[in-house]
């Protein structure tokens, strides 16, 4: 008897160990491809244990297996903010010029430049959003 309890508590702890360490182990992007909250199935786990460790492997993660056997979606670009004048990005205490992709050499004070106001010399900014 005692050996069967054994292999049920160490059974019950295998199955949340390996839910918890698969719910941790995938990205936010992997969650959201399958229209599921991270957070919720972690505390369901936490919670009511073994049942919600079972109802996860079984409904949960078969999604995660489908989604594997897609082409994966193609990542859009980071969109930068548009060009104009910033704060330092290495916090020197003045503005610093934001073409659009690059910090340029142009500086000014803080409060020298009107918002949006190109440096002087320097080419007009692209379109925005830059075209891909």
């Amino acid at each position: 008897m005692e050996l069967i309890i054994i292999a049920f508590v160490f059974g019950v702890l295998g199955a949340w160990g390996w839910s918890l360490v698969d719910i941790l182990g995938r990205s936010d992007q992997q969650w959201k491809a399958i229209g599921q909250e991270k957070t919720l199935w972690l505390l369901v786990i936490l919670f009511a244990g073994l049942p919600g460790s079972i109802a996860y492997l079984l409904a949960i993660r078969p999604k995660f297996a489908r989604i594997g056997e897609l082409p994966s979606m193609p990542m859009r670009p980071m969109l930068a903010p548009p060009p104009g004048w910033y704060p330092d990005p290495q916090g020197a205490p003045m503005l610093r010029w934001f073409d659009g992709r690059l910090w340029t050499p142009h500086i000014a004070p803080l409060g020298g430049m009107p918002p949006g106001s190109p440096p002087p010399g320097a080419p007009p900014p692209g379109p925005w959003p830059p075209r891909y």
